[in-house]
């Protein structure tokens, strides 16, 4: 049976260091198309330009919260890492079955505070270039 991917393995890491550990995350990867058709084409045709890429990962500590607020003041790049680690309990681990990375700016951050609950912080990260 294939390991199935949980979502606990979203790392953000800023000068080697984790900077928010994510309680959930979404990871975007698209193609960007150029349209084009003459007067004798009953479908248009797509040329793929180039893709993008982004993040959303959700959180809830404050510290994480600070330390994404000076990053997004900053507007400096970080790298955004997730992986798949090759144990059944998929805990971190030093080797991942599966391991992609790639340099994003922090583009939104939100914090929820509602009445007696747990902060929740979301942060949303755009691609600088690609991802390997």
């Amino acid at each position: 049976m294939a390991n199935v991917i949980k979502g606990q393995n979203l790392r953000v890491f800023v000068g080697g260091a984790v900077v928010a550990e994510a309680t959930s995350c979404q990871i975007t990867v698209s193609g960007n198309y150029e349209t084009s058709s003459t007067k004798d084409d009953d479908y248009e045709k797509q040329t793929v330009t180039t893709r993008s890429w982004s993040v959303s990962v959700d959180s809830f500590s404050e510290a994480e919260f600070r330390a994404l607020l000076d990053i997004i003041l900053a507007m400096a790049p970080v790298t955004i890492k997730w992986d798949q680690t090759s144990g059944s309990g998929n805990a971190t681990a030093e080797s991942a079955a599966f391991s992609y990375s790639g340099q994003a700016y922090l583009s939104d951050l939100s914090a929820t505070m509602p009445n007696r609950q747990n902060m929740t912080v979301t942060a949303q990260f755009t691609g600088k270039g690609g991802i390997a």
